[in-house]
């Protein structure tokens, strides 16, 4: 661990403290580990997006959106006929 210098205040800290521990500011390697993890997570939220925005385009192209319908339309006609005691045709 190397000494470096405060930027706000000057006095002499540790090269991997987070913060000064004489005036609170923030140390330059903090901030650049701040930034460089802050980058990954905003790369991984838009990996994520493009993602979710690929599946839905995929299922949206595959018919996806009448496969739900069918589906919902023939268990909503399922319960009601099971509810009045009719077979379902």
């Amino acid at each position: 661990m190397a000494l470096i210098s405060c930027k706000d205040c000057g006095k002499e800290i540790s090269s991997s403290a987070e913060k000064c521990l004489f005036c609170g500011c923030p140390s330059e390697t903090y901030r650049e580990n701040e930034n460089k993890k802050n980058t990954k997570i905003l790369f991984i939220k838009l990996f994520i997006l493009v993602v979710v925005i690929t599946v839905l385009m995929i299922f949206v192209a595959n018919g996806g959106l009448q496969w739900v319908g069918n589906l919902f339309s023939n268990w909503f006609s399922g319960v009601i006929f099971d509810a009045v005691g009719i077979d379902n045709p």
